[in-house]
């Protein structure tokens, strides 16, 4: 009977009830900060009632969370797999809340890379709503690689890379290889064509970071001088870099030196006049755009539809470049002196 009575105050102990998911909570909050301090200015509560908290919470469990010294705390085992299992319930939260919300809008979330979601993406929403009113785009842009476990955490849908290579864990619904050239201001141009073929030196504008893979500064244009740099007509003497292609593209705009475009998303910066090219070396092949899923069954119908939409627009912009493209560079004339 005595035994009986004792598993019975156990099992009460542990049984998750409003104040020990509140206790919990705050445990989270200071194994994620780091110190009883820096959670407390978290929650807006004093360092005190932080430790209170804790500390019933190690009562009630009768176990040992935190290792302090002097100040420090650190994880003990049983803590690890307390704050384990809180990340877990946190995420299944967040991404039950977010489903809720996506359902109520029927909307989508949209992972970009930044240039393309700026020069293209943007400009083309429109377009999609009137294909697709019935889904709406919740859009976003981040410039590292995508992994499942971070699209789950964060509640994305698809994904817009930019990169050489697919990640192997994710699902890839379209695809389109961009092709490359380089592109400045008109001015720039003309300024680079009045000198002697010997003395044509630019400055190359570059993107650091074009495919999030860890690759060195002037990748691109490295990768573009290897397939085209026997048939150019000028040398780079200097170089000045950027942390996206967006930022060379206004840097060229403005006449400070050749950018490495895009095709897809210097194609209305060609249009206007803005940019032009930067000399008569057809686009050579570069990185792909991507449009990805975590797993088929995240996909549903209305991140098809816009995959698709998406890969169509793109496609055609592509083509409207290199037909611009085709009947321009035939007349571009950079005298041989």
């Amino acid at each position: 009977m005595i035994q009986a009575r004792a598993n019975k105050t156990e099992r009460e102990r542990r049984r998750l009830d409003a104040q020990l998911l509140s206790d919990l909570w705050v445990f989270r909050a200071v194994a994620r900060a780091g110190s009883m301090s820096a959670a407390a200015a978290q929650l807006n509560v004093t360092a005190g009632a932080v430790s209170q908290r804790v500390l019933r919470l190690e009562a009630r469990l009768k176990e040992k969370l935190f290792q302090r010294d002097r100040g420090r705390i650190a994880l003990t085992s049983s803590g690890s797999i307390v704050l384990d299992a809180m990340n877990g319930v946190s995420t299944t939260v967040t991404n039950a809340l977010s489903r809720l919300g996506r359902r109520q809008h029927d909307s989508i979330v949209v992972s970009c890379a930044p240039s393309l979601a700026m020069e293209w993406l943007m400009p083309h929403l429109q377009e999609f709503y009137r294909e697709c009113p019935d889904v709406e785009l919740k859009v976003r842009s981040e410039m590292s690689l995508p992994t499942a476990q971070w699209m789950k955490t964060e509640g994305v849908d698809v994904v817009i890379t930019h990169n050489r290579a697919r990640p192997a864990e994710l699902i890839e619904l379209a695809s389109l290889q961009e092709l490359t050239f380089p592109v400045c201001s008109r001015a720039y141009r003309d300024q680079l064509g009045a000198q002697p073929i010997q003395e044509r030196f630019v400055t190359a504008l570059h993107d650091d970071d074009p495919w999030c893979e860890g690759e060195p500064p002037r990748a691109e244009w490295q990768e573009w001088l290897a397939i085209a740099g026997g048939s150019c007509e000028f040398a780079i003497d200097t170089d000045r870099h950027f942390n996206l292609a967006s930022l060379a593209y206004r840097a060229a705009i403005h006449g400070q030196g050749m950018a490495m475009g895009r095709s897809v998303i210097v194609n209305s910066l060609l249009k206007t006049g803005s940019l032009v090219p930067g000399g008569n070396v057809p686009p050579v092949p570069g990185a792909h755009y991507r449009v990805l899923s975590r797993t088929e069954e995240a996909c549903d119908s209305r991140c098809a539809r816009f995959a698709a939409w998406l890969a169509g627009g793109l496609a055609r912009t592509q083509e409207e470049t290199l037909t611009f493209l085709a009947s321009t560079l035939s007349r571009i004339s950079i005298d041989r002196r």
